[in-house]
């Protein structure tokens, strides 16, 4: 091919055009055809945030090109077809100067620089904090810190704002998103907390709504103190469970001054629930908590064993007291409750109750469920039996057999019946509850019931009665209706208890025995004298209020079926100029000043209760208490004699001292200064009748106009019927 037939190609490189080949310099320009290499597209120099960015470079005369970029933000990418694509991030506002150069076939290149301005947006807020439910005790700070993410906007308490949509009264949020509160409440609740979270909603961004709930548990605090029930000494290391609606919810353990506490969460107490206590040595014993009480400081005192001792369950066994069988187990008959087998010997206790000093010793209320109802039981005896093996494991009748038991009868139980129902404290549900029953047997001169069973726990020889009610009011000094009041009722000559609450207009109805005698007494905190009630066969009602003050004390004394008869009396000044005034069963009701001290109750035929009610102390000074023995063929040391002190509603209790008894126990002491504050002088001595007050001879009192039949020595006299 000619010279003169060879095309040449031109390329714009920088704005100059080159030419190709040769001729010369001096021939004239001749017209060649002309192949233009070059970038035919314009960059889009505008992108947006988060949003992907493209741009497809375009050549023309370009003949299998390659492409390459220079200078590009982190992300930029170009493809082998000249495909440029990006994704600004957050904070990028330029890709800065970016060139991009296209070379040809031939080497020969094309370039092209641009900057490319990013649109900043406005990203949505993102919420970090998760938890749906929160939890705190009552009387807490609740504080939570709301974590929340904003690539654009800093929780500087300006770009973002919080706000309590929904939230319990008092309830604060910052305006960084701390939620603080100080949860006080009466019971437990669950809260529903809704927060909305905006950071300005620029860009179609959303307000971002939070929502959690907030549990507040209140946990009740129940107080107390566990006792040997005759010396009022405190234990230590009582176990102590609380059952509410079948269930055990909170346990303790007193301490070496016997106290005790309980922690249990509000929801899971019952308006009524069962605290069993028990230790080694002593009998369970378990005492109802009414929610109308449920503040008050609980007393709980433990009869000691009359029985401790160990034997082995492959033989048959008998265990004894005083010379007589209490119970009978028939080889192999006993078993771990968790179905292990018994390990070595089995350790038993046995307590007898008898209800004749105190139905308070026996366990719960006196009350079972009969015809879907709940009626009042009375006791003729008990017996607690508690089973133990070397481990310490609870050890029970085997399935299908049974064991002998003989309950000593009560010792007022001039008409026990020769056979009764049999029942047993179910401290789950705080109830007595019927299973077979028992004949009336003598053995050596003593009276048992005598009854098989299957099972151990407290058993109790008991019977429904026949009931009427007391109707009446109950008052607080001031004379107004007390709410919530516990009112019991106790009978002289039956041993039975019933316990009703007074409503909102103080009124209450207690249950009592038919044709029987009783004491009324109520309590809140305080408490009341003590009422003696004689009823027969139709409702009463009370016609004064009964009132309860804050400054009464009571004294309560009981004792045995041998001395018949023990008395109180009490001495204390009856004015500023050192007189004193004795109250005893010859002058019952005394009034100091403005104040009206009762003997309430005098027992004249074993067992109590006399019952001493102090409303207030008028004078300074110093008041005795002092029991006698007045009739009996045994001492107040032999019997188990109890006094019991209930002052500003904690109670003490007095045991005879050790030593050689007389008539005259001189129990305690109130020692009352000029500012009213009264404390206790325990004395806890013998005395003889020497060391009396002077008041004892000669009472400080008005006489009454007397037949002249009286002699002088039948005033201080009681009259007894021949037994």
């Amino acid at each position: 091919m000619g010279l003169l037939n060879h095309k040449c190609s031109y390329v714009l490189i920088t704005g100059l055009l080159a030419g190709c080949g040769g001729s010369d310099s001096s021939s004239p320009a001749k017209e060649v055809e002309v192949e233009n290499f070059a970038i035919t597209s314009t960059a889009n120099i505008s992108a947006t945030e988060d949003l992907s960015y493209t741009y497809q470079v375009v050549t023309s005369g370009a003949n299998n090109p390659t492409y390459a970029i220079e200078n590009s933000p982190s992300g930029m990418e170009i493809s082998s077809s000249g495909l440029i694509t990006w994704l600004p991030l957050e904070g990028v506002v330029t890709s800065g100067e970016v060139t991009i150069t296209v070379t040809n076939s031939d080497t020969t290149s094309m370039s092209q620089t641009f900057a490319i301005a990013v649109q900043p947006v406005n990203d949505q807020l993102e919420l970090l904090s998760t938890d749906l439910v929160q939890t705190i005790d009552n009387k807490s700070l609740f504080s939570y810190q709301i974590m929340v993410s904003d690539v654009d906007d800093q929780n500087n308490g300006q770009d973002i704002t919080f706000e309590l949509v929904s939230a319990p009264q008092g309830m604060t949020l910052s305006s960084t998103g701390l939620i603080e509160w100080q949860a006080d409440i009466e019971e437990s609740s669950d809260f529903a907390i809704d927060i909305a979270i905006s950071d300005g909603n620029e860009d179609a961004t959303e307000t971002v709504n939070y929502s959690f709930s907030l549990d507040v548990l209140v946990y009740q605090d129940i107080f107390g103190t566990a006792v040997n029930y005759y010396t009022g000494e405190a234990l230590d290391g009582v176990s102590l469970s609380l059952f509410s609606s079948e269930s055990e919810v909170a346990s303790s353990t007193t301490d070496e001054t016997g106290l005790f506490q309980l922690k249990v969460l509000d929801t899971l107490l019952a308006a009524q629930t069962t605290l069993s206590a028990s230790l080694s040595s002593f009998s369970e014993q378990s005492i109802i908590i009414n929610a109308n009480d449920i503040l008050q400081n609980q007393h709980i005192a433990l009869l000691p064993s009359h029985v401790t001792t160990s034997f082995d369950p492959s033989v048959a066994v008998n265990i004894e007291y005083q010379g007589e069988n209490l119970l009978e187990f028939s080889a192999a008959s006993l078993v771990r409750e968790d179905g292990q087998a018994i390990d070595g010997q089995v350790s038993a206790q046995v307590t007898i109750i008898d209800p004749s000093v105190d139905i308070n010793v026996m366990p719960g209320d006196m009350v079972t469920m009969a015809n879907d109802e709940l009626m009042p039981i009375e006791s003729f005896g008990a017996i607690n039996v508690v089973l133990s093996d070397e481990s310490g494991a609870n050890i029970n009748v085997a399935e299908n057999k049974q064991a002998l038991i003989r309950i000593p009868v009560a010792s007022n139980s001039t008409s026990a019946p020769e056979t009764i129902p049999l029942y047993y404290f179910d401290e789950q549900h705080g109830i007595w509850v019927k299973e077979g029953e028992a004949e009336k047997v003598t053995l050596n001169g003593e009276s048992y019931y005598q009854g098989q069973v299957s099972h151990f726990t407290t058993w109790n020889a008991d019977r429904v009665y026949e009931t009427v009610y007391i109707h009446g009011c109950v008052v607080d000094s001031e004379n107004a209706v007390i709410n919530g009041a516990k009112m019991i009722s106790t009978g002289r000559d039956y041993n039975g208890s019933a316990t009703a609450f007074s409503d909102e207009n103080g009124q209450f109805t207690i249950a009592v025995k038919t044709n029987s005698t009783v004491l009324i007494s109520g309590s809140q905190g305080s408490q009341s004298r003590t009422l003696s009630q004689n009823v027969r066969s139709e409702d009463i009602t009370i016609e004064e209020c009964i009132v309860l003050s804050p400054a009464t004390s009571t004294v309560k004394l009981t004792w045995g079926e041998n001395p018949r008869d023990l008395d109180t009396h009490f001495y204390g000044p009856s004015d500023n100029a050192g007189e004193t005034f004795h109250l005893y069963f010859g002058d019952k009701d005394i009034t100091i000043g403005d104040t009206h001290i009762y003997l309430d109750v005098d027992d004249t035929s074993s067992f109590g209760p006399e019952v001493l009610t102090i409303p207030a102390f008028p004078f300074a000074g110093r008041y005795q208490y002092i029991v006698k023995k007045y009739a009996g063929s045994s001492d107040i040391l032999e019997s188990p004699t109890r006094v019991e002190l209930n002052l500003e509603s904690q109670i003490r209790i007095f045991s005879p001292p050790q030593g050689e008894a007389t008539s005259y126990w001189h129990v305690f002491d109130f020692v009352v200064d000029e500012n009213g504050e009264v404390t206790i002088d325990a004395i806890n001595a013998w005395i003889d009748y020497n060391s009396l007050p002077s008041s004892f001879a000669v009472p400080q009192r008005t006489k009454p106009n007397l037949p002249n039949t009286l002699s002088k020595k039948s005033i201080m006299q009681k009259y007894y019927k021949s037994k």
